[in-house]
């Protein structure tokens, strides 16, 4: 990892057969294998240290990062969005979509599209703007806020069932309903029925799976596939890189996971 600069990219489909699903999802993912100091250049994230150890001698090196830094809950992304230090969100929109919207979107009709873990992306918009129907998740209310605002879109706020309002999830719109967001924990039960409702067909997964603390990769996994169509193309962009150095987010996310 260290000594290689060699970008190496690929884009795997197979088909994805669930227990009780019948076969037909499919799974295009984008795994780079990348210098990380490359990746978090691209992601405007400070070079230090403390996230690039190949800067301090070998004989002194330590683990990079803390382990209660391994895994962030809510608070920690609340001081990130409330610092403004976000620096995975991205002013323009992820080339993984571009590059490979062919395969993700062969017949150019409109679908269904659930963004999980959305933050303020521009992919929203891009889709958006193409016919399709967009769904986002996002638990950080400033973030859908500052959509919004930032798009020049009007928020329109959603009426949602009492166990959903219950728990305090909340739903903001576009007039014509074709975007919404929805402020809430991915995990949050009343969220998966409001998910099946909107009838997805695809997954776009620009950083949901790497930001997930690594133990609950898995309850997401089934999260997202109890809350779409039978037949889902889901498009996963991760990266993968030696968490001896760097322990995320972003986790690195190993080709054979």
């Amino acid at each position: 990892f260290l000594r290689a600069p060699t970008v190496l990219g690929d884009c795997r489909r197979s088909i994805v057969s669930p227990p009780g699903r019948k076969s037909g999802s499919e799974t295009l993912r984008c795994n780079q294998i990348i210098p990380l100091a490359r990746y978090l250049r691209e992601q405007r994230q400070p070079l230090c240290p403390a996230v690039c150890p190949w800067k301090v001698p070998l004989h002194v090196r330590a683990p990079a990062v803390p382990p209660c830094h391994a895994a962030m809950q809510k608070s920690d992304w609340n001081e990130v969005w409330e610092s403004g230090s976000y620096g995975f969100h991205r002013d323009e929109v992820h080339r993984d979509l571009c590059n490979h919207y062919n395969a993700f979107i062969p017949s150019h009709t409109a679908q269904h599209i659930l963004v999980p873990l959305c933050g303020k992306t521009l992919d929203m918009m891009w889709l958006y703007r193409r016919g399709h129907h967009v769904v986002g998740v996002e638990f950080i209310a400033s973030a859908v806020d500052e959509f919004f605002a930032e798009n020049n879109l009007e928020a329109v706020e959603v009426g949602l069932p009492a166990e959903a309002a219950a728990q305090s999830l909340r739903c903001v719109s576009t007039p014509d309903a074709r975007l919404r967001i929805y402020i809430s924990d991915i995990f949050a039960e009343p969220l998966k029925g409001l998910l099946r409702s909107e009838r997805i067909s695809r997954v776009w997964d620009r950083a949901a799976l790497v930001a997930v603390n690594p133990g609950q990769r898995g309850a997401y996994i089934d999260t997202l596939l109890q809350c779409v169509e039978q037949e889902v193309r889901i498009l996963f962009t991760t990266l993968s890189y030696d968490q001896s150095y760097y322990e995320g987010p972003p986790h690195s996310v190993p080709s054979n996971e």
